[in-house]
């Protein structure tokens, strides 16, 4: 098990700094311009990705703004993570969200939006300051002795640096 801070990416080449309030408009298309009048893109992801039902219960009012701005055929929707980077990347002043994770290991011409003056970051997921993270968790029903040592790998305190590296805290009791 891990966590992850959840963020927002930009490709608008200056950087954002937005309140959660701020965010909701920007589904409900209330807020469609960055400070400088440039539109604001949207890329949505599926209702029936994980971010969906995220976004739903971090912030008041988003499953209504969501499902207004999905009535546009216009708004991409991006099927997977890497769909979703990289829609955002050729998209001009887009607005997407992302894990900080995926952030650091994908490296995208992107940057990312503040959040309530606070910039996503493990230390800040840590200590509270910083509260939208995202879980991921490792399943596996009888593993097999592959799977069993892939546990013990996690469980390492190499695993632990290399994710922490990478913008997540494995969650996971060492060994």
């Amino acid at each position: 098990m891990l966590d992850t801070p959840f963020l927002f990416l930009t490709s608008h080449p200056k950087g954002q700094r937005l309140t959660r309030n701020e965010v909701v408009a920007i589904y409900d298309e209330t807020l469609t311009a960055w400070p400088d009048g440039n539109n604001i893109k949207v890329i949505l992801r599926p209702k029936s990705d994980s971010v969906t039902p995220f976004l739903n219960a971090n912030f008041s009012g988003m499953q209504n703004a969501m499902e207004k701005l999905r009535q546009r055929r216009e708004i991409p929707v991006a099927a997977t993570d890497q769909d979703n980077v990289e829609q955002a990347e050729r998209t001009p002043n887009s607005f997407a969200g992302a894990t900080l994770s995926q952030f650091i290991t994908d490296q995208p011409r992107l940057r990312p939006v503040e959040l309530d003056g606070i910039v996503a970051s493990v230390t800040s997921m840590e200590n509270g300051s910083y509260t939208l993270k995202m879980r991921f968790h490792l399943v596996s029903k009888q593993p097999s002795s592959l799977a069993q040592r892939f546990e013990q790998f996690l469980r390492s305190e190499q695993t632990r640096s290399l994710l922490r590296a990478n913008g997540a805290v494995s969650l996971m009791p060492s060994t």
